[in-house]
């Protein structure tokens, strides 16, 4: 089996758990955790992939406060540990540049003749949207995830959003709505009729494709998402899933909890100037 290793998730682990070392006994961490990795999953071959620091990600021509809500400090030893992915061999590390490591994972699986051929390993849930298998390194956990869970799980990712990296999504849905109104779809375009009457409903259909190319792990070299064909009379025609699941209510609550912080900020604001 051949491993797709996520660097960027290991860099962090590593770096954040050595903080009160040096940065050689970080580094000695780094090797260890990788070797040991390597030969519980019996790894035939293996690339670790890393994202560039120039910035060159597409994702912030599309939306400029794309990750902007990351304040937290880099580890202490970051540039010291991707150096290290970067400078010794055995690591075979390549750098995305112009995407991200998670694009150049879902890229090179497609490179495969099955998916049972290799091993995606990080503990990003956002290459759950990639099929094949999976091994969650902290958790010690492997798992298989299958196209039409893929599909789902990006679907339910553009009704949530996702906090980690400023991407907004429907207020009012998390995880238990997401399921159920898309852990009964058997196809993308029922999956895609969901998402859009809920945006067309309570947000803006507008917003769907730049959130979706945002989230979108790419298969394919500058692969762009684009939502799937469907006529407009399919595509309005009512799903009985959304009148099932009280998502709404939910969304009004949250709507006016949001309502509530706004204003109360802004009272601040004019409390806190002063008056001329």
């Amino acid at each position: 089996m051949y491993g797709l290793i996520d660097g960027d998730i290991l860099v962090y682990r590593i770096g954040y758990s050595s903080e009160d070392v040096p940065e050689r006994l970080a580094g000695f961490r780094l090797k260890e955790y990788f070797n040991e990795i390597i030969e519980s999953l019996l790894i035939s071959d293996y690339t670790t992939h890393i994202t560039s620091n120039d910035k060159s990600n597409y994702r912030f021509s599309i939306d400029s406060s794309y990750k902007a809500n990351r304040t937290q400090p880099k580890p202490k030893h970051y540039d010291y540990l991707r150096n290290c992915l970067v400078d010794y061999s055995n690591y075979k590390t390549k750098i995305s540049v112009g995407l991200e490591a998670d694009d150049s994972i879902g890229i090179e699986s497609q490179q495969f003749k099955k998916v049972s051929d290799y091993c995606i390993i990080t503990v990003d849930k956002d290459l759950n949207q990639i099929p094949g298998w999976h091994y969650n390194f902290v958790k010690k956990k492997k798992f298989y995830i299958n196209k039409l869970n893929g599909l789902r799980f990006f679907y339910k990712q553009l009704l949530m959003g996702d906090n980690a990296d400023n991407i907004k999504g429907i207020l009012g849905i998390g995880p238990a709505f997401a399921d159920q109104l898309i852990d009964s779809c058997d196809t993308e375009i029922d999956m895609y009729r969901i998402v859009y009457q809920i945006y067309k409903e309570v947000d803006s259909v507008d917003h769907i494709i730049p959130r979706g190319q945002l989230l979108k792990i790419q298969t394919k070299p500058n692969e762009m998402w684009l939502p799937p064909e469907i006529s407009s009379e399919e595509l309005n025609a009512p799903a009985e899933i959304i009148t099932k699941v009280n998502w709404k209510k939910s969304f009004e609550r949250f709507s006016k909890i949001k309502m509530k912080n706004s204003t109360t900020k802004q009272s601040e604001c004019t409390l806190n100037t002063p008056q001329s």
